[in-house]
């Protein structure tokens, strides 16, 4: 799981080349203010529309469920003692967001997303990339193409 965070960094690090990000606005929901829109300056960027945001959080809660059930069916066919289910599934409502939106290489609309429910030391989150090592479910990311309505890359943090 280490490798995978190791990847996942190096291929957010390459895709935004200088890995340096300017914030431009933070989305007050629900009356928290818990997303970051963040922009990189090497790539192009999109304003996020309301539209945008909500197939964002739909796409979103897809790929949560899906990794939740993933989690689920693991644990119901492969007991583990000493190990709660509950300290692996996500829940959405408790974690802060970075969201990166630019353009591939088709021009398609894409968001790279970082969630995370421990801010442990990373007190600018609303203007810098939160990178973490370990962390378990604390700490989760992926992409969502929204031309495409699908995402990928979804990569969860090992634990320590």
């Amino acid at each position: 799981m280490k490798n995978l965070i190791i990847i996942a960094s190096f291929l957010l690090l390459n895709s935004c080349k200088s890995g340096k990000m300017n914030q431009l606005t933070i989305i007050d929901t629900d009356g928290n203010k818990n997303i970051a829109i963040l922009k990189d300056k090497d790539r192009e960027s999109f304003e996020l529309t309301q539209k945008d945001l909500e197939a964002i959080n739909e796409i979103l809660k897809t790929a949560v469920a899906k990794y939740n059930i993933e989690k689920k069916t693991h644990f119901k066919n492969k007991p583990i003692t000493n190990l709660q289910l509950e300290s692996y599934l996500i829940n959405l409502k408790i974690y802060k967001r970075q969201y990166v939106p630019f353009k591939n290489e088709q021009e398609q609309k894409e968001i790279w997303i970082n969630c995370f429910c421990s801010l442990d030391g990373h007190y600018k989150w609303q203007t810098e990339i939160v990178f973490v090592q370990d962390g378990g479910k604390c700490y989760f990311n992926l992409k969502i193409n929204l031309d495409k309505k699908t995402y990928s890359m979804f990569s969860v943090n090992g634990q320590a």
